[in-house]
């Protein structure tokens, strides 16, 4: 939805703690931009890059999950313990199936996402986990 709407806002409550948005508005302020003139700026980056890509009316559909656990979930807790200091309560590999028009033509993408609950923080995205299946989105979603 984020891609979809080009909202910066939207992608990095998706996929960022809470502290680690924080650390990204700090990091704004002391490139001398404010909150909103940040995100103003990459939702321009976003879609600048989803319209350079030619890409139209994206659209994405959830057709599976599965539970992760064992050594799967043990690699998930230890790397959001490490990266973010946040407690992983579970995780699910997700299979999505993106719709989109790219310079006219009807194009469907289908590849498999982890999405992480978060204890306090909810659920999710995890780029870390998640195979390199979909270009637009790597492309979308560099935050700096």
């Amino acid at each position: 939805k984020g891609i979809r709407k080009g909202n910066s806002q939207l992608l990095i409550e998706s996929m960022y703690t809470e502290s680690t948005a924080a650390e990204l508005r700090f990091k704004a302020k002391d490139n001398g931009l404010t909150w909103e003139e940040y995100l103003k700026t990459n939702d321009k980056a976003i879609e600048s890059t989803i319209d350079g890509l030619g890409i139209k009316r994206l659209k994405s559909e959830v057709l599976a999950k599965e539970k992760l656990s064992g050594s799967n979930f043990d690699n998930i807790e230890k790397y959001y313990k490490d990266t973010y200091s946040a407690d992983a309560k579970k995780a699910y590999r997700v299979e999505v199936e993106f719709t989109y028009k790219e310079n006219g033509e009807k194009k469907t993408v289908t590849g498999w996402l982890c999405v992480v609950k978060l204890k306090g923080d909810g659920w999710k995205y995890c780029p870390q986990y998640s195979p390199d299946n979909f270009n637009f989105i790597d492309a979308a979603i560099k935050f700096e």
